[in-house]
């Protein structure tokens, strides 16, 4: 029963990318201002309606809150300040289970 429980809360698992400075000043899909400070990302299908997830490095464990507030055409996509939080401090694509708060 708590294999169920906890394999029902995981909404992703994969490896994540971050976002391009391209995109710092540009209104999300849920209209808010993206900003590379902030623990936000985008996920595929995103309905437009911002909700919190629980984002884990796969390999470490560190974890955090984060905001989905965006869609992408890759798996997931995170604003640096949240792979940095999540990574040790250094930017690169990073193995992560995603799942509801």
């Amino acid at each position: 029963m708590l294999e169920t429980l906890i394999a029902s809360a995981i909404i992703w698992t994969g490896i994540a990318t971050y976002y391009s400075d391209y995109y710092e000043g540009r209104r999300t899909a849920s209209k808010q201002i993206f900003t590379q400070s902030k623990l936000t990302l985008a996920r595929p299908g995103f309905g437009g309606h911002p909700y919190k997830v629980k984002v884990t490095n796969w390999h470490t464990g560190i974890s955090s809150d984060a905001l989905v507030n965006d869609g992408c055409n890759c798996s997931a996509d995170f604003a640096k300040a949240l792979t940095r939080k999540l990574n040790g401090g250094k930017l690169g694509n990073i193995k992560v289970i995603i799942s509801r708060i």
